[in-house]
């Protein structure tokens, strides 16, 4: 018999190159997650930067030290791992919201926003591990991941600037002018 399904060692990935910023997740997640069609509650948030490069922003769910739940000034922190899945979660009462914004703040990916009218922080939770957004899009996948969550977090400017110098320079080898 086997155990409770876990995320420990699922992530959600994405192929930046395949993104074409249609912002399908955004619509999916925020339909799932609050019933609307609003990307302002969305857990995932598209970021555009030129030359069309879109860059599709959530929570990685970084292995340990999680920066997000160090941050937090609750005790216990609003913003924790579930014991079950192993994904973050957000006890939306106990939330300190716009004016605290500490685990935003601490968060190396920038995947954590508030919701505009209730005030507290948005954290993909990978949707009880059946994400909604993965199903309009290809640029996104879950799967197990051999890589630790942290080298995925980063800033959403720092990987566009990447993918811009792999996809529109070249290096020069020598000999050429």
């Amino acid at each position: 018999m086997s155990g409770p399904i876990t995320s420990k060692g699922l992530r959600l990935f994405v192929d930046y190159r395949a993104c074409t910023g249609c912002r399908m997740c955004e619509v999916a997640c925020s339909i799932s997650k609050e019933g609307v069609i609003n990307p302002e509650v969305s857990r995932i948030r598209v970021y555009s930067f030129p030359p069309e490069i879109e860059i599709p922003v959530f929570c990685h769910v970084c292995d340990d030290p999680k920066p997000c739940v160090a941050a937090c000034p609750q005790k216990p922190p609003a913003i924790f791992v579930d014991e079950k899945t192993g994904v973050l979660k957000v006890d939306e009462e106990r939330c300190l919201g716009f004016e605290c914004a500490k685990c935003a703040k601490a968060c190396p990916a920038k995947a954590i926003r508030f919701h505009p009218q209730k005030n507290y922080a948005l954290v993909c939770d990978l949707c009880n591990l059946n994400p909604a957004c993965i199903g309009f899009c290809s640029a996104l996948s879950f799967a197990s991941g051999t890589h630790p969550g942290q080298c995925f977090a980063k800033p959403p400017e720092l990987i566009a600037d990447q993918l811009k110098k792999s996809m529109y320079f070249t290096v020069k080898t020598s000999g050429e002018t």
